[in-house]
Formats: C-alpha cells, structure tokens, sequence
C-alpha cells in the first residue's frame, strides 16, 4: 500500500499494526518501543492513550516479561483482531512490494 492509502489508516489502526507486526516476527513490542517506530507519526501521549483505548475495546493484552534485564509490558493483538490485523498488514506488505 502506497504511503498515501497507509496515510487512511486510523491512528489505532497504525499502533495495532505495529503491535501485530512484532507480534508475527517474534519480537517484543511494548510501550517505549512503539514511541520509538510511531514517534514521527503520532505522540507519545496519544499513542498511550491508544495503547488503553485498544486495551478497553478487548483489541490487546498486556504480558510483563524481563527483556534484556528490564520489565516491560509486552503487548499482544487478541482473538478475532489478530486475524483482522495480520490480515490488513499481509495486504499492506502485499501492495508494497
């Protein structure tokens, strides 16, 4: 998908994108990470409040694992969303390509 139709995805659906993205590599994804991929797009304070509108919507769950010595809330797609969203990033990286 061009940068232009990327541009037509709502601001929760970018950060639930992301959070699916590392969730399908296999890589930890948590609140400081996601400031550092999204913090050209969108604020640190919106994408928190994202974080717990897509908490309070069922979307994601949150997991407290150690990561290279830290704490982190390593956060995860849920259910029918993760289908939802690993298909609309395969459509994405389809159209990329």
């Amino acid at each position: 998908m061009s940068f232009a139709k990327r541009s037509i995805l709502s601001q929760e659906e970018k950060v639930a994108l992301e959070i699916q993205r590392y969730n399908d590599l296999g890589d930890p994804i948590y609140f400081s990470k996601l400031i550092n991929v999204l913090g050209e797009q969108i604020s640190r304070s919106t994408i928190s409040k994202i974080i717990d509108k897509l908490f309070d919507l069922g979307m994601v769950e949150g997991r407290w694992e150690n990561y290279n010595g830290k704490w982190v809330r390593s956060l995860f797609t849920k259910g029918e969303y993760r289908e939802y969203f690993r298909d609309l990033n395969e459509r994405i990286n389809e159209d990329e390509k």
